[in-house]
Protein backbone atom coordinates (compact mmCIF):
# COMPACT_ATOMS: atom_id res chain seq x y z
CA UNK A 1 0.00 0.00 0.00
CA UNK A 2 1.43 3.79 -0.74
CA UNK A 3 1.55 6.47 1.05
CA UNK A 4 -1.60 8.68 1.45
CA UNK A 5 0.53 12.07 2.13
CA UNK A 6 -0.03 14.23 -0.22
CA UNK A 7 2.97 16.41 1.49
CA UNK A 8 4.14 17.09 4.99
CA UNK A 9 1.13 18.91 5.91
CA UNK A 10 -1.46 17.27 4.02
CA UNK A 11 -3.13 13.49 3.46
CA UNK A 12 -6.07 11.63 1.86
CA UNK A 13 -7.68 8.81 2.49
CA UNK A 14 -10.11 6.94 0.30
CA UNK A 15 -12.04 3.28 0.10
CA UNK A 16 -10.33 0.30 -1.55
CA UNK A 17 -13.60 -1.11 -2.93
CA UNK A 18 -16.77 0.51 -4.62
CA UNK A 19 -18.93 -0.09 -1.70
CA UNK A 20 -20.02 3.83 -1.40
CA UNK A 21 -23.39 4.35 -1.27
CA UNK A 22 -23.87 7.84 -1.66
CA UNK A 23 -20.35 10.04 -2.05
CA UNK A 24 -19.10 12.36 0.88
CA UNK A 25 -16.27 14.61 1.48
CA UNK A 26 -14.87 14.99 5.01
CA UNK A 27 -12.22 17.18 6.25
CA UNK A 28 -10.21 17.20 9.50
CA UNK A 29 -8.12 20.02 10.66
CA UNK A 30 -6.35 19.24 13.60
CA UNK A 31 -3.86 22.33 14.46
CA UNK A 32 -0.74 20.80 16.57
CA UNK A 33 -0.79 18.08 13.73
CA UNK A 34 -1.60 13.59 14.17
CA UNK A 35 1.39 11.76 12.62
CA UNK A 36 0.86 10.09 9.22
CA UNK A 37 2.97 7.42 7.70
CA UNK A 38 6.49 7.40 8.11
CA UNK A 39 7.13 10.09 10.89
CA UNK A 40 4.47 13.20 8.93
CA UNK A 41 3.00 15.07 11.00
CA UNK A 42 -0.59 16.31 8.65
CA UNK A 43 -3.03 19.29 9.86
CA UNK A 44 -5.18 18.45 7.10
CA UNK A 45 -6.62 15.21 6.46
CA UNK A 46 -9.40 14.66 3.81
CA UNK A 47 -11.13 11.62 3.49
CA UNK A 48 -13.05 10.82 0.26
CA UNK A 49 -15.88 8.42 -0.39
CA UNK A 50 -16.80 9.04 -3.88
CA UNK A 51 -19.24 7.11 -6.61
CA UNK A 52 -17.38 5.85 -9.31
CA UNK A 53 -19.94 7.35 -11.45
CA UNK A 54 -19.40 10.95 -9.61
CA UNK A 55 -16.58 11.51 -12.28
CA UNK A 56 -17.22 15.27 -12.81
CA UNK A 57 -18.18 15.65 -8.87
CA UNK A 58 -14.62 14.08 -7.98
CA UNK A 59 -12.95 15.98 -10.92
CA UNK A 60 -13.65 19.16 -9.11
CA UNK A 61 -13.01 17.78 -5.52
CA UNK A 62 -9.56 17.01 -6.98
CA UNK A 63 -8.92 20.59 -8.71
CA UNK A 64 -10.08 22.55 -5.15
CA UNK A 65 -7.63 19.92 -3.48
CA UNK A 66 -4.79 20.52 -5.88
CA UNK A 67 -5.28 24.58 -4.89
CA UNK A 68 -4.91 23.85 -1.84
CA UNK A 69 -2.42 21.95 -1.96
CA UNK A 70 -0.40 24.64 -3.75
CA UNK A 71 -1.20 27.67 -1.99
CA UNK A 72 0.47 27.74 0.92
CA UNK A 73 -0.68 30.25 2.54
CA UNK A 74 -4.37 28.83 2.64
CA UNK A 75 -2.88 25.86 4.92
CA UNK A 76 -1.92 28.18 7.96
CA UNK A 77 -4.06 27.22 11.34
Amino acid sequence: MSSTAINDSIASSHPLNVSVIKGKIFVAVVPRGVEWDENINVKFIFLLAMKSNEVEELQNVYNTLLYFIYSNNKQEV
